[in-house]
């Protein structure tokens, strides 16, 4: 990505690029092992606490990521390898990046927060109407499941945000959810997704396990591209 596309309202930013797609009001938890993000941890629990999860997509990093907030280092190992309690607090538009500098051992980059996708983040609530078919469907997945319903959100705020992860969707179907509109147009759209992976017994057994996972900590090693 080309540092010419800099903006004056762009910052700096440690990055941890992943496979994975980290929504705004999230709790993640993650399993840090590897000897770069170890000295990231180090580095943010210094400064302000943040970083960003950047979705590596078809082997690229992606546009937009997700600032999240270091809560608090759960448990430190031997080794050095580390249980931490992050949440993402924002979307933001990447504008250059750095596998690593003479600086960082880390990935960096520069960032923006003034981009269109803020302003349909803000629209964190659905009709009623939707927000009832969404809630409706979850409890029929359930149902389907043979899973208890402690994933369902019980709240009209981000529900998509809290529920998506255990669906079975792949990071390119999550990163969609960026680009909706508004909270309505979030849960039409997984609605839709829903109707295409319910037939399949591979995804439900994926989603039974992912059910299952809830609150672990995350063991994901950042992508080479």
């Amino acid at each position: 990505m080309e540092h010419s596309n800099q903006q004056e309202d762009a910052f700096f930013l440690p990055l941890f690029p992943l496979h994975v797609v980290v929504f705004p009001g999230e709790v993640f938890n993650l399993h840090i092992f590897e000897q770069r993000y170890k000295q990231l941890v180090h580095y943010v629990k210094e400064g302000n606490g943040l970083f960003g999860v950047l979705p590596v997509l078809s082997k690229r990093p992606s546009e937009f990521l997700t600032i999240v907030k270091l809560n608090s280092i759960y448990r430190t190992y031997p080794d050095g390898a580390m249980d931490i309690r992050t949440q993402g607090m924002q979307v933001v538009r990447l504008l250059s990046f750095d596998q690593k500098t003479d600086t960082f051992i880390f990935p960096t980059g520069v960032v923006t927060a003034k981009h269109d996708l803020h302003l349909g983040l803000e629209q964190s609530t659905a009709v009623p109407e939707v927000w009832q078919r969404f809630r409706a469907s979850l409890f029929e997945l359930s149902h389907h499941l043979g899973v208890t319903r402690n994933f369902i959100p019980s709240e009209n705020h981000f529900a998509v945000f809290k529920v998506v992860h255990y669906l079975g969707f792949s990071p390119e179907q999550e990163y969609e959810l960026l680009f909706c509109s508004n909270e309505t147009e979030r849960m039409l759209l997984v609605m839709k997704m829903l109707q295409k992976v319910l037939p399949d017994v591979k995804h439900k057994e994926e989603m039974r396990h992912r059910i299952s996972l809830n609150g672990h900590f995350k063991e994901l090693k950042s992508p080479e591209f």
